[in-house]
């Protein structure tokens, strides 16, 4: 269902910091649609880790940004979505 993901701290007025996690899906499942996806997803994250762990938002995006050495660029992540 998941091909890759990453997890970043973004700014938050009541918390400080809120946990966001950023999901691509594999080509098969993308197409069922990310309101159904974010419900299977959250619900095996939520058997499987801590409450505070948990991500509150989701994004289903295309691609991950990558730098040069193929390396997940989560601060570009933070400055795509932190607008």
């Amino acid at each position: 269902m998941i091909r890759e993901s990453a997890v970043v701290g973004l700014p938050d007025e009541k918390y400080g910091e809120e946990i966001h996690a950023f999901v691509v899906l594999k080509s098969a499942h993308a197409a069922m649609g990310s309101i159904k996806a974010e419900k299977e997803l959250d619900a095996y994250v939520r058997e499987h880790m801590s409450s505070y762990k948990v991500p509150r938002v989701y994004h289903f995006i295309e691609a991950l940004p990558r730098n040069a050495m193929g390396k997940i660029s989560k601060l570009v992540l933070k400055e795509q979505f932190c607008t």
